[in-house]
């Protein structure tokens, strides 16, 4: 009965019970088990109420059990479970992590007035790379590499003696994401694109995955190992979705993103200067629609001259369906004249009105476009009132 701890230091605890309340208890004896880690660890039989068990390990729950025996019969155990006294680091757990650094905590079971200092070595691979000495029960370990194992042991000092010490093994995270993700120049087709390393202690090692998307798919992808990136063949005027992950070794960061408008191509233009293809003379954006429409003064047609038409595809047949260049006066599919050929070049289209349209795809080019008066309008239409009279209007019979 009333099976309790009475005394414990490192190592050691001291028990005691009361006899229970039967005639012949002076008789007894007790036999009593402890146990650590749930193994059985020992057992003892006394004739007295209480026991002194050593060799515990500090910080560990231990199990007591004492069974009262008479004869050869024996009682129902009395049990008590306590953590063995000591210095060792209890309860060592990871408290945080991140990509650079881990936080951990512990309890020093008998240090009571906080007092007790605590030795803290990081190791990597078996080699020990920091230590710590503190008074606290949690620590921060930073410069840390992201994604990688560690083994951290904890001993703490105690009555002058360094106890044991407790493992942990722990893991950072994934690496950081880019900062600062930004669009610094963009034209027709093309987006240049940059972004600040993260501040992570190894982030020159780092490459970048880059992947961007249109239309909601996904266009391309390239790892960089710098900072920027230029990024071709855009669909003129449509958003674009750029996201870029920092990676090291095999592990990736959260991506930072970037939404952004394709520069359009094509719109209204004057009837005067030159007008070329996007990277002319190059032909950089195979898959690149565009439309212009061009405009003379009212009372003025447009001439459109063609400079020069860098043909890539032979065209058996009178259609060109891979790469044109094309004008109209209405719609888009209402193209009066298609343009494919080397001898289109020198060709020269003027307009029936003060607009023309003027419709690309894939095919470099370059025209001039003028202005002159319209060449399709004549005199204006008079309004002139006047009176004719039949031969010899005063006479009442017709002269034959």
């Amino acid at each position: 009965m009333n099976l309790t701890v009475v005394e414990q230091g490192v190592g050691f605890a001291s028990l005691r019970w009361t006899a229970p309340n039967d005639p012949n208890k002076d008789s007894y004896t007790y036999h009593v088990i402890w146990y650590q880690y749930e193994y059985r660890m020992n057992s003892r039989t006394v004739h007295g109420t209480e026991i002194n068990i050593t060799s515990l390990s500090p910080g560990i729950n231990s199990t007591v059990t004492v069974t009262s025996s008479y004869g050869n019969k024996s009682s129902l155990p009395a049990t008590i479970t306590f953590a063995a006294d000591g210095c060792i680091p209890a309860q060592l757990k990871v408290v945080s992590y991140s990509p650079t650094s881990v936080t951990l905590s512990w309890i020093v079971p008998n240090d009571l007035n906080n007092t007790h200092l605590s030795f803290v070595s990081l190791f990597s691979s078996g080699k020990e790379i920091q230590n710590h000495t503190t008074k606290n029960k949690e620590i921060t370990i930073t410069g840390l590499s992201p994604f990688t194992k560690y083994n951290v042991s904890i001993s703490s000092l105690c009555d002058g003696t360094e106890s044991i010490p407790a493992r942990i093994d722990v893991q950072t995270g994934p690496p950081s994401p880019p900062m600062n993700l930004t669009v610094v120049e963009q034209d027709v087709g093309f987006a240049f694109v940059r972004w600040a390393a993260p501040n992570d202690p190894n982030k020159d090692n780092y490459t970048y995955d880059v992947t961007w998307y249109q239309y909601e798919n996904r266009m391309n992808s390239r790892t960089v190992h710098g900072t920027e990136i230029n990024i071709t063949r855009l669909t003129n005027g449509e958003n674009c979705t750029v996201n870029v992950t920092s990676s090291y070794g095999n592990k990736s960061s959260l991506p930072a993103t970037i939404t952004f408008t394709a520069v359009p191509c094509g719109g209204k233009v004057r009837a005067e200067g030159w007008l070329s293809s996007p990277g002319y003379p190059q032909n950089m954006y195979l898959y690149m629609d565009c439309v212009w429409d061009i405009e003379a003064p009212l009372g003025h047609v447009v001439v459109l001259t063609v400079v020069d038409l860098n043909y890539y595809y032979y065209y058996s047949s009178s259609q060109c369906y891979r790469t044109w260049l094309a004008v109209g006066y209405n719609q888009t599919s209402d193209r009066d004249v298609t343009m494919c050929r080397y001898s289109d070049v020198g060709r020269r289209i003027i307009s029936i009105t003060n607009t023309l349209r003027l419709f690309y795809h894939a095919i470099p080019f370059n025209v001039t476009l003028s202005s002159q008066g319209n060449l399709f309008t004549c005199c204006p239409v008079i309004d002139i009132k006047f009176i004719v009279y039949s031969p010899d209007y005063a006479s009442k019979s017709p002269q034959l």
